[in-house]
């Protein structure tokens, strides 16, 4: 089986195999052994994860915060936006998928406490709060981090 670990080079994951032996990557010489392989339960895609009602929660791995070209809806527009990445297992399927989120109060929190890559993590969103700087409104967050016992005995 095939699963994420942290590797000894901070700010990576790896994908590593059951021999704890990280997975290299093939020359054209290769090319054959792909016939035989098989696909990791984890999915590199992301999906943006847009909560819409208050309380709803998700227990993630923080991966890293990128930057993301988007278009501006107002005006078509392509920008730079720091998004935060994160793991999460899929409930139905128990397969490992991508989530980005590009609201700067989160980016910004888990920016501002310069967390590790891998760090596991308890996402809530608590709705919408009022600036204080304008008239608009932004997502507020609960960010946890969470102690997990990776060797149950």
């Amino acid at each position: 089986m095939t699963e994420l670990q942290p590797v000894e080079q901070p700010g990576q994951l790896a994908m590593t195999n059951l021999n704890q032996q990280p997975l290299q990557p093939l020359s054209l010489d290769d090319i054959d052994a792909l016939e035989g392989a098989q696909a990791a339960p984890v999915d590199l895609m992301s999906d943006y994860w847009s909560p819409e009602i208050p309380g709803e929660f998700k227990r993630v791995i923080f991966d890293r915060i990128e930057k993301m070209e988007v278009a501006d809806q107002l005006t078509g527009e392509i920008m730079e936006l720091d998004c935060a990445y994160f793991f999460e297992k899929d409930k139905n399927t128990g397969s490992v998928k991508r989530l980005r989120n590009g609201s700067k109060r989160l980016v910004g929190a888990i920016q501002s406490f310069n967390l590790a890559q891998g760090t596991p993590l308890e996402i809530r969103y608590r709705g919408k709060k009022a600036n204080k700087t304008n008239a608009h409104k932004s997502d507020d967050w609960s960010i946890k981090p969470l102690m997990v016992n990776v060797n149950p005995k």
